[in-house]
């Protein structure tokens, strides 16, 4: 028997209760027919308020949302079964330290204490989070926690997990590891999967289905290679959109070079064994030259000169003998680990913490704009309108302008805590760009973003000309928005370069197409790289 069947299933949100994903006029599911079985690794992918977080909810009915359902949703397991992983890592870890986080809900179901210590042994061993146990969730980074929320999830041995993007907060390393670790729990301990997810490279390889949501139903679902091929010869751009680069670059390169399409390559090692010779690829090309910041001391925005910084709570240091430049119209993308620093570098670029020695400094006195990691706190007003307006310091032709670029206009009159996690980021980010700033400060800008909203903001940004600095997890991104990419380790930057000289160099930090080509031509870091107007 399945665990989840829907037979033209619909459901619309209650009038007056938050809907996540949809304006009210409208289903946020509509005519859905799908199956989870024993064994599925079922990936949910598509654009930003097209059902996914909704249609996830409706798979485990003691979190599903008030409304209005027709058809079927049977739900065949008990509740005990099934565990979720949310977008919002904060809306789980609720307690003082990570081991009563852990234990919580073996608690609430009356786990005996000798079962729960064996448990949580085993599992945050098997996490590698023994040294966070005793530590306040409020003091770990985004990535730390979804990790812990991950481990959590899994103390009660659920038969069902329910994740929703759960790497949008990790380092490529961690995504890697956490993709690994959940293809384990999934086929050592025969815990069915079923995630929404916008970045696909590390999910496809591991999952034995594809869904794909459009305005509330399913466009396409099946076997994941399948389902790729068929959006790419569909001619729809944002569903093309979701096509990862690897399979998407060799798509492009058959057609170039007559290959046979089939079977459609998922990983960079799949790649590299089909692409042995240089034919259809670029020439190889040399660096980017490096980029000298400017003579004149009037050109630098921020100089953070030997700074050392740490928590009162701690007494290691987060960030020691940092020295940083940033130089008027550059966009830095700040990498690193998760824990490595980045965003409290962001915070005292900010001016939101002091450092304990050296100086940060603002020769021109810029006007700054922060987006917090913790999305939520960006907000102040009760509608997204008026949020935008208030930004745009009351121009309400460029409040509107803006947010109908971004595809905001039907959600004007919802309060942001009411969006969905893609639609809150794609606000927030609207909100800071309104601003003017000269300096633009983000924590984790592409977050929740799908690849339509990711390339949008690219756009916008890099249209402003203002001086960017963002920690970012998303090496894509990077490689074609940054100016230069710096590595935070060890509490300091340990080298800064221009993005294709900066990838090719890294054996990890890396993208999954540069790892496929490298031997080929070492510069190809990004489809733009190959794909060239």
């Amino acid at each position: 028997m399945d665990m989840i069947c829907m037979e033209n299933f619909t459901f619309t949100y209650a009038a007056g209760t938050a809907d996540p994903a949809r304006p009210p006029a409208g289903p946020a599911c509509a005519g859905i027919n799908l199956t989870v079985a024993a064994g599925d690794f079922l990936v949910l992918c598509g654009r930003s308020g097209s059902g996914k977080s909704t249609l996830l909810r409706q798979m485990k009915p003691s979190i599903a949302p008030a409304g209005e359902r027709s058809g079927q949703a049977r739900v065949n397991l008990p509740p005990g079964d099934i565990a979720i992983v949310r977008q919002d890592p904060d809306s789980q870890l609720v307690l003082s330290t990570v081991a009563e986080d852990l234990v919580f809900e073996m608690e609430n179901l009356g786990y005996e204490r000798a079962h729960m210590r064996k448990r949580l042994a085993e599992t945050a061993a098997f996490f590698g989070l023994e040294a966070l146990l005793h530590r306040s969730p409020r003091d770990l980074s985004g990535g730390q926690k979804q990790l812990v929320a991950l481990c959590a999830a899994l103390m009660t041995d659920p038969r069902l997990l329910l994740l929703d993007e759960p790497a949008a907060q990790l380092d490529p390393i961690a995504a890697q590891n956490f993709m690994d670790t959940l293809a384990r729990v999934h086929a050592e301990l025969e815990v069915a999967v079923v995630m929404t997810e916008h970045r696909l490279e590390r999910a496809l390889p591991h999952a034995n289905r594809l869904v794909v949501l459009a305005a509330g139903r399913v466009a396409a679902q099946g076997e994941p290679a399948a389902v790729l091929e068929a959006l790419a010869r569909g001619g729809d751009e944002d569903a093309a959109a979701f096509i990862p680069a690897i399979p998407r670059f060799y798509l492009y390169w058959a057609k170039k070079t007559g290959a046979a399409p089939a079977p459609l390559c998922l990983t960079p090692g799949d790649l590299r064994r089909r692409v042995v010779s240089p034919a259809g690829l670029p020439p190889p090309a040399a660096p980017e030259p490096a980029r000298p910041g400017p003579q004149s001391a009037g050109g630098d925005l921020l100089r953070v000169r030997d700074v050392f910084f740490a928590y009162a709570d701690s007494a290691d240091y987060v960030l020691r003998n940092l020295n940083f430049v940033l130089a008027a119209g550059e966009r830095v993308c700040l990498m690193g680990g998760n824990g490595a620093g980045k965003s409290t570098l962001l915070r005292l670029l900010a001016g939101a913490l002091k450092p304990l020695a050296g100086r940060v400094q603002r020769p021109s006195a810029p006007r700054v704009a922060y987006l917090p990691q913790n999305i939520r706190a960006y907000f102040r007003w009760a509608t997204v309108g008026e949020e935008l307006r208030y930004s745009a310091g009351g121009d309400e032709g460029a409040a509107q302008a803006l947010g109908a670029e971004f595809g905001l206009t039907p959600l004007l009159d919802r309060h942001p805590f009411d969006l969905s996690g893609g639609e809150l980021q794609k606000t927030a980010l609207c909100c800071l760009l309104l601003t003017g700033a000269d300096i633009f400060l983000l924590d984790e800008p592409t977050k929740s973003l799908d690849p339509y909203g990711r390339d949008l903001l690219a756009t916008a940004l890099a249209g402003t000309k203002t001086a960017v600095v963002a920690a970012t997890h998303d090496l894509e991104f990077a490689a074609d928005f940054a100016t230069r990419c710096a590595m935070l380790f060890d509490g300091n930057i340990v080298y800064t370069l221009p993005p294709r000289e900066f990838f090719s160099g890294n054996r990890y930090y890396t993208t999954p197409l540069n790892l496929a080509l490298r031997h080929l031509n070492a510069y190809i870091v990004s489809l733009r790289d190959v794909v060239r107007p």
